[in-house]
């Protein structure tokens, strides 16, 4: 998964924040897994800047449903 996010990072990384967490690091990642109830590895969750989960997938997901995701959460 992280090939497709840098990907997407090189194309999104001006408009919106990119942040990878390891949920086994006994900080701030078990922290978010545990906050977002994510049910495994790998998780891709995406999160307004008001705090709000718009869209969030456990497992492998293909790169076109991601940016699906990053285009809705960017529109107005």
């Amino acid at each position: 998964m992280q090939p497709i996010v840098d990907g997407l990072k090189q194309g999104y990384e001006d408009r919106i924040d990119f942040v990878y967490l390891n949920a086994a690091d006994g900080g701030s990642g078990e922290k978010a897994f545990l906050f977002y109830k994510l049910r495994g590895h790998p998780s891709v969750v995406i999160i307004s800047s008001d705090g709000t989960v718009l869209w969030s997938v456990t497992g492998v997901t293909s790169r076109e449903d991601i940016e699906a995701a990053i285009r809705q959460a960017l529109e107005p």
